[in-house]
């Protein structure tokens, strides 16, 4: 559970999501950003179109044999994040690290179009 985490899934204010909220975030396009004014903060979604994503089937598939590998090899603690990485890194083949950089790129652009939009508020210029 992520007790600081908020979103709108399907219409309802969600706040303390767990895995499969967080994954849903991911993965839907429908979950839209979310200011959270009163902790100062702001969570925003940005996912990837559908054609950039994982199969979703494939990535539930992969990912329930990865914990199920790490289970069975007794995986713990720092380690338990990089080994499914890893798994589904073999699995798909590399498309999952392609899909993680698309992420990653897709989530630079827009901290760079908040920052902007942000730093002109704040100087009162535009309509930001």
């Amino acid at each position: 559970m992520t007790p600081a985490t908020i979103a709108v899934i399907d219409g309802v204010p969600k706040v303390g999501l767990d895995g499969r909220d967080l994954e849903r975030i991911a993965l839907d396009e429908s979950v839209i950003k979310v200011s959270v004014r009163d902790l100062g903060l702001a969570m925003t979604a940005n996912p990837l179109p559908l054609d950039k994503q994982l199969d979703p089937a494939l990535h539930d598939q992969v990912l329930n044999e990865a914990l199920a590998a790490a289970d069975e090899e007794n995986v713990r603690g720092k380690a338990v994040t990089p080994f499914p990485l890893a798994y589904m890194q073999r699995a798909t083949e590399g498309k999952s690290v392609e899909v993680n950089l698309d992420v990653a790129r897709g989530n630079i652009a827009l901290a760079a179009e908040i920052a902007t939009a942000w730093a002109a508020l704040a100087a009162g210029v535009g309509d930001a």
